[in-house]
């Protein structure tokens, strides 16, 4: 399966996520995982660190040895304004949908963790594009 990830930048249950994804995994075997690389502006240290559900799914594949694509937002932001976030969630659901063509995966799905309105805008994004959406806080607590 590919596995589209999303959640918020301030997402910090590690332990949580780390369940959920390990049961996810074990019903749909995740071959590559994408997400959106969220980073936040540290201002007591002044720079930006990776942080939140994205970062946490991407050790999470690391660990696993499982294939991680990182569409990271900032050229977006950049290039496009606060718009970039919205287009880039697009990106992510047109790149997963390739590459489950391209690698003959017959899954795709979107995993949501709790977040903010990045979170919904992914949402929204893959049941637009027919990509099944596991709401985290619905079937796996």
């Amino acid at each position: 399966m590919i596995a589209i990830a999303t959640g918020g930048r301030y997402f910090e249950d590690t332990e949580y996520a780390y369940r959920v994804l390990d049961e996810i995994h074990s019903v749909f075997p995740i071959e590559i995982g994408i997400h959106g690389g969220c980073e936040i502006f540290d201002s007591e240290i002044k720079q930006w660190c990776k942080h939140g559900l994205d970062w946490i799914f991407n050790d999470w594949c690391f660990e696993r040895k499982i294939d991680c694509w990182i569409e990271s937002g900032a050229p977006w932001f950049q290039k496009y304004g606060k718009r970039g976030g919205h287009l880039r969630n697009e990106e992510m659901c047109r790149i997963g949908i390739e590459a489950m063509k391209a690698n003959e995966i017959k899954r795709i799905r979107c995993i949501a963790f709790e977040g903010g309105n990045g979170t919904k805008n992914m949402i929204e994004n893959a049941e637009r594009h027919n990509i099944k959406v596991i709401k985290t806080w619905e079937k796996w607590k």
